[in-house]
This record gives C-alpha cells, sequence and structure tokens, in this order.
C-alpha cells in the first residue's frame, strides 16, 4: 500500500499501516526507482548479488551491534557500574557503526558502477521528482 505524507515524503505499509518495507518493489522502496530505468538482464543480475551480499553483511553487523548494546544495558543495571567497561562497550558499538557505513558506501559504489551514465541521469531526475513530490501532484491533478 502506498501512503503520501508530509512534503514529497511516501512510505510504504502493509495491511496494519504500521509495516514499513524498504526493499518494496512497486510504488516506494528501491524498486519504484529500479523500474523506470530499462535495466538489461545483466545489470539486474549484478544488483541482486550486489543487494543480498550487503544484506547479509549488514544484518550480521547489526546483530552484533544489538549483542553489544545488550550487553552495555546490563552493565548499566549493575549495583556497581564499571565505567570503563560501558566506555569500552560504547567504542566498539561506534566501530560496529563506522563498519554498517562503509559497508553501504561499498555497495552504493558498486551499484553505480553497474548503472550506464544515462540511467544515472534518469535515476537523478527521478530522485528530484519524488523528493520534490512532483509525481504525486501530477498523479492528484489527473483524478
Amino acid at each position: 500500500m502506498f501512503l503520501k505524507g508530509g512534503f514529497g515524503k511516501a512510505q510504504c505499509a502493509g495491511p496494519d499501516m504500521g509495516h514499513h518495507n524498504p526493499f518494496a518493489a512497486g510504488q516506494c522502496g528501491p524498486g519504484a526507482f529500479l523500474s523506470d530505468l530499462n535495466l538489461s538482464e545483466d545489470q539486474l543480475l549484478s544488483i541482486a548479488a550486489l543487494k543480498g551480499k550487503a544484506l547479509s553483511k549488514i544484518a550480521h553487523a547489526k546483530l552484533d551491534m544489538m549483542e553489544l548494546k545488550k550487553a552495555a544495558f546490563k552493565e548499566l543495571l549493575q549495583p556497581q557500574v564499571d565505567k570503563a567497561k560501558i566506555k569500552g562497550l560504547a567504542e566498539e558499538i561506534k566501530v560496529h557503526k563506522s563498519q554498517c557505513v562503509d559497508l553501504m558506501s561499498e555497495n552504493l559504489i558498486a551499484f553505480s558502477e553497474v548503472l550506464s551514465a544515462d540511467q544515472k541521469s534518469k535515476l537523478k531526475l527521478s530522485l528530484v521528482k519524488k523528493f520534490l513530490g512532483v509525481d504525486d501532484i501530477l498523479e492528484d491533478e489527473e483524478i
């Protein structure tokens, strides 16, 4: 389901209207932007491989980060808090967050390398239109 909201913003939601799927195809999510690019079969396969690889790595990093956060909260709830331990866990969390950003950056670069200059230009225009809500305005006027 497609919901409009705010200044050119949209979100994907399930039947309960609270479920957000950032990887949905169709009217929202990355699939919406890719559908207008006329990707070749090779490009689609490359992008699918990149997505699978990135999601796996990021999921593992997030799980590790959740464990670190649990350990930090557990320590915070102790009668005597070990400040050095908390600071150490906080540093480990920062490292994991940085790794996630690096993984996403590497994936975006690899994705960019799959697209042609023409496709990048189309994608840029599509993202600007989406940000400004131009497509939503045009759809509303057609009704």
